[in-house]
């Protein structure tokens, strides 16, 4: 039998933000979101024409993400 790996200071710490995000956190959301905006950028990137069109689909997705905070797992 295996046993799991150990918890990373990140992955801890990036859970500390998601439950600080679910309870309502304004600072730890913007943490999380900083950390994840890279990679969104890039997805977003691929599927939009226009610089503007880059700008609104993240401001949408901001939104969702923020409304979703309670179902929010990591």
């Amino acid at each position: 039998m295996g046993t799991a790996a150990p918890m990373t200071t990140v992955d801890h710490d990036h859970l500390v933000l998601v439950a600080r995000f679910r309870n309502g956190d304004e600072s730890a959301f913007e943490r999380l979101w900083r950390a994840h905006l890279p990679r969104m950028l890039w997805e977003i990137d691929r599927f939009a024409v226009e610089y503007d069109d880059v700008e609104e689909l993240l401001q949408r997705t901001r939104v969702a993400v923020y409304q979703a905070r309670d179902s929010y797992a990591g």
